[in-house]
């Protein structure tokens, strides 16, 4: 085990009588590799293979399973399925199985019994399109869950989430709040008070607020999204859309040993102005 709890994993090994997909340009298929200080020393046949291993050398047996190259996981945003770790997942079947609004704002109600007075309580993944009901949920449905905390949900597309009454209050979301530049806050068409749903940059704002994470509840979400990852067999994650504070945070764990995997960060169009210009 390493300093941070993870499982150590050696960098020297040899893998026999499976199956390798090299991917090379003849799609070959190896039956055994060595692998020293972390690098492909050699593919070939078992028999080939087992004439090079160096006395000590970890020797796998895969009897005839099947070893691919790790997956690149093109666009996401690490460490964001480690989100249940610390929220409410409401993904709708077939990622999750939340249907309806009353058994979405049960699973919110039961966060909120443990969830400390004013802290506040978020959900993610809430699919309008798949639920029975076929809308967005309002202030008033969040406001049913609670009203001692700020509530958030963001909807799966990430462009837009609601919250109920107390998160518009602590957002400074007011009725004559005017909308922001590139964002809406929705109101009702009768009585022009906020409806609760916010779109684009009207909803970011409130999604870093719900989730500006402790340390702890920070390594609670990337520990939960590495064992995500890892079980699907990903060695190279994306972290597109990364503030200077989810940077920090994950240079830090990666530093820790959290990360045992190749990740790539992409800043925020903010940030990377502000990098271009020098900031």
């Amino acid at each position: 085990m390493t300093e941070s709890g993870q499982p150590s994993i050696s960098t020297d090994r040899v893998l026999i009588n499976g199956k390798l997909l090299t991917m090379d340009t003849e799609n070959t298929v190896a039956e055994a590799i060595i692998i020293r200080n972390g690098t492909i020393v050699t593919v070939g046949s078992t028999d080939e293979i087992t004439k090079q291993i160096n006395e000590g050398e970890t020797v796998t047996d895969l009897q005839g399973k099947t070893v691919l190259p790790g997956f690149i996981d093109a666009h996401g945003h690490f460490p964001g399925s480690g989100l249940e770790a610390v929220g409410v997942d409401v993904n709708c079947p077939p990622i999750g199985t939340v249907t309806t609004i009353p058994q979405l704002l049960e699973a919110l109600k039961q966060k909120a019994a443990t969830t400390e007075k004013g802290a506040w309580v978020f959900g993610f993944g809430m699919d309008d399109t798949l639920l029975e009901e076929k809308r967005l949920l309002t202030r008033d449905d969040l406001d049913s869950v609670s009203t001692d905390h700020p509530i958030y949900v963001g909807h799966i597309s990430g462009h837009l989430g609601s919250v109920n009454s107390l998160g518009l209050e602590t957002m400074d979301y007011k009725p004559d709040t005017p909308d922001p530049e590139g964002g809406v806050i929705c109101r009702d068409p009768e009585s022009g008070l906020p409806t609760g749903v916010l779109e684009e940059e009207a909803n970011f704002p409130v999604h870093r607020a719900a989730m500006d994470f402790t340390p702890e509840k920070m390594i609670q979400v990337v520990t939960s999204a590495v064992a995500d990852y890892t079980k699907y067999g990903v060695t190279t994650a994306q972290s597109g859309l990364c503030t200077q504070d989810l940077i920090d945070g994950l240079s830090g764990g990666s530093q820790m040993g959290l990360i045992p995997i190749r990740l790539i960060t992409w800043p925020d169009p903010e940030l990377s102005s502000r990098i271009i210009d020098g900031d």
